[in-house]
């Protein structure tokens, strides 16, 4: 039924997949450089969005499956715009899956499944690998600065899966991390909060700063241990993710 939008090599496919690629390799390169990303990198795919979705609107199919063709498409999209409006992903991650949803709608897995929804499950899939590195290494090499945590035996589960300890001096020379230790000082006692995330817009350069006035008003020293967390750049990973699915459209009979 759906024969005519989902031959890999078609010409319009061909377009979709080069510009998909192209722009998701500059903007890999931009978010492990400096995690900021140009916004003129998004329109790149303009030419395959314009083209595709024209071919969809005048496709012989029926309205209900173009329809949901379309949802699927822009789901990942959709559920990643949430993610970053709690902090939990950046507008890069939004805008990657809009592009993608949107320039490879007629790109379909099994006929049916847009290829930007399987991007997205392989990205998700991929996404657990490095919670479990910090975990192993949590149980069988930090277990000692794990077990000294004062917090909840379940938050310090959690911790085992997103947090590494690390000494402050460490901590100064770590690119794109984020302390999940938290000093305060309050009537000249010092404060520790440990929390379990980030926000997208932290600014390392700012806990770098405090840390060192701390240090400077005696509170702490550069050998104190602190829990740190790796601020993933997700961009790669989605670039990943999109040239396995494209292996598996191929390969996988449909």
């Amino acid at each position: 039924m759906s024969s005519e939008l989902v031959t890999p090599l078609s010409l319009n496919n061909l377009v979709a997949i080069t510009l998909s690629l192209i722009t998701l390799s500059i903007a890999t390169f931009k978010d492990i450089k400096s995690r900021e990303i140009d916004l003129w990198v998004w329109l790149i795919p303009t030419p395959a969005i314009l083209i595709n979705l024209y071919i969809l609107v005048i496709s012989k199919l029926s309205m209900s499956f173009r329809l949901i063709t379309v949802l699927l498409s822009l789901l990942p999209a959709l559920i990643t715009f949430f993610l970053a409006l709690l902090n939990l992903m950046g507008g890069a991650d939004f805008l990657a899956f809009l592009v993608l949803g949107l320039a490879n709608v007629n790109l379909l897995f099994f006929k049916t499944i847009p290829i930007a929804l399987l991007v997205f499950v392989i990205t998700a899939i991929l996404m657990i690998v490095y919670p479990l590195r910090y975990f192993f290494l949590n149980i069988f090499r930090w277990r000692n600065e794990l077990s000294k945590l004062n917090i909840p035996t379940l938050k310090k589960v959690a911790m085992a899966f997103i947090g590494r300890p690390v000494k402050v001096k460490e901590y100064f020379n770590m690119k794109f991390h984020y302390p999940l230790t938290l000093y305060e000082v309050v009537n000249d006692r010092l404060m520790c909060n440990v929390r379990l995330n980030f926000k997208i817009d932290e600014e390392p350069e700012e806990h770098i700063r405090k840390l060192k006035e701390l240090i400077n008003n005696g509170f702490i020293n550069e050998e104190t241990i602190i829990w740190v967390t790796y601020g993933i750049p997700t961009i790669p990973i989605i670039l990943v993710s999109y040239v396995i699915s494209l292996i598996l459209i191929p390969l996988i009979p449909i």
